[in-house]
């Protein structure tokens, strides 16, 4: 299960176009917000000023303004309602020119009152909220408040028997109100039957929180999608290790040292490990698998034996010899590192022992977040084997372009293999 990243963070902050059609009470949280994004132009569809805030908060703020004014659009084209698709998207398409003219990344609807066509949406990642949680679906399995908007929806809520209310920020498509959620702003209590009253508080307390950290996350290139499921990845990865961080800390130091045992007695049996004339090696730390007696049974062996150094200032870890075990000291986070820095080229490496909190049987990983890993391990053509509990395999592990699988992986009870590059 590879994913799709929406938005791939690059050297230049991610451009924003902010639409709207009234006080703009969204954008300004936008715009107050401190992230990997700028907003670089501003468009309404409203030009009474009396109505609409664009033009203000434009100048306020020094962005680029434009109007096109929906309504007299429709009206010189001898319409008088705007419900005709195909005069919207004629007004879409021009006003695509301006988002291409700004180079612009992300479109941020925030009280914009048009339904925008394909003519933006299939052509710019689209974001909108909503004052409800679009999770909830109804009996036939479609979004229940879909098309519901502003009082209407809290009143829909209540009429539902619901204790609280959320705010959904979701990719704009065609369909309203029918794309994918990104987030869902914390529960705000219904406590009583004011529809405008919650509404304001649902705004301050949902919609100005969620929408900004939505824009702010979508920048740093934390959301990606798999067939339609949308997942901040970096969330889910740290909730997965948090649970397995405490699971292995739960563990006894005579289990560690047991489970442990069975690990190692089944790596210096795989062939990869006999057949490798280098092998690099992590140095066990707090109860994670113990890598010692592998380690020494290599040295013993006349193996090249490698142990990570990290180089924190440069985001890396650097292959280093090793000559024996007490030829280690405490490095960074007090794991061990070899005390001479004899780099190895990635290239000599036969065999890469690998770390991680989490794996599944298709060989990916979690590691623990820095990414160190992952950058070194691209540049290895040996194998690569994780040694994990058993309790620290998983059902399915979500990996990004930059994940690097393993070849095996060995617990306490199984090899298994991975089928990496069969």
């Amino acid at each position: 299960m590879t994913l799709k990243q929406l938005y791939k963070p690059g050297n230049d902050k991610m451009k924003v176009a902010a639409f709207m059609s009234g006080a703009g009470s969204n954008l300004r949280r936008i715009l107050e917000a401190q992230g990997n994004f700028e907003v670089v132009m501003i468009f309404s569809d409203t030009a009474d000023e009396s109505k609409c805030n664009a033009k203000k908060i434009a100048e306020e703020f020094g962005i680029s303004y434009y109007c096109s004014d929906i309504r007299e659009y429709y009206g010189s084209r001898g319409y008088g309602d705007r419900k005709d698709m195909n005069i919207r998207r004629e007004y879409d398409k021009e006003t695509a020119k301006l988002l291409e003219k700004h180079k612009v990344d992300v479109v941020v609807l925030c009280g914009y009152m048009s339904v925008v066509s394909g003519k933006i949406c299939d052509r710019y990642m689209t974001l909108n909220v909503h004052p409800a949680d679009l999770r909830i679906l109804d009996s036939d399995g479609r979004r229940l408040y879909a098309g519901c908007m502003g009082a209407g929806c809290v009143r829909k809520v209540i009429e539902n028997k619901g204790t609280g209310m959320r705010s959904s920020t979701h990719i704009v498509t065609t369909e309203l109100d029918g794309g994918p959620v990104l987030m869902v702003s914390d529960a705000v209590v219904i406590d009583s039957n004011d529809e405008h009253a919650l509404l304001d508080r649902l705004k301050e307390q949902g919609d100005w929180k969620v929408y900004p950290e939505t824009v702010k996350r979508l920048a740093e290139g934390r959301f990606w999608s798999d067939d339609g499921v949308v997942i901040d990845i970096v969330e889910e990865k740290l909730l997965l290790r948090n649970k397995l961080r405490e699971l292995r800390e739960r563990m006894s130091d005579e289990d560690v040292k047991s489970k442990s045992g069975e690990i190692t007695k089944r790596l210096l049996q795989l062939r990869e490990y006999a057949t490798a004339k280098t092998v690099m090696f992590y140095m066990s730390t707090n109860k994670e698998v113990r890598t010692e007696a592998a380690v020494r049974d290599a040295l013993a062996a006349q193996k090249k034996v490698v142990v990570p150094i990290s180089d924190l200032d440069n985001e890396r870890i650097l292959p280093s010899k090793l000559e024996s075990l007490d030829a280690l000291r405490p490095g960074a986070y007090g794991i061990l590192e070899p005390i001479l820095r004899e780099e190895v080229k990635a290239g000599e490496i036969g065999l890469v022992i690998v770390p991680g909190l989490a794996f599944d049987e298709e060989g990916n990983r979690i590691g623990y977040g820095m990414g160190f890993y992952d950058k070194f391990l691209k540049r290895v053509s040996g194998k690569k084997i994780g040694l994990a509990y058993e309790m620290q395999i998983v059902d399915k592990i979500r990996t990004a372009e930059k994940d690097v699988c393993v070849d095996k992986i060995i617990t306490e009870e199984r090899v298994i293999d991975c089928g990496v590059g069969k």
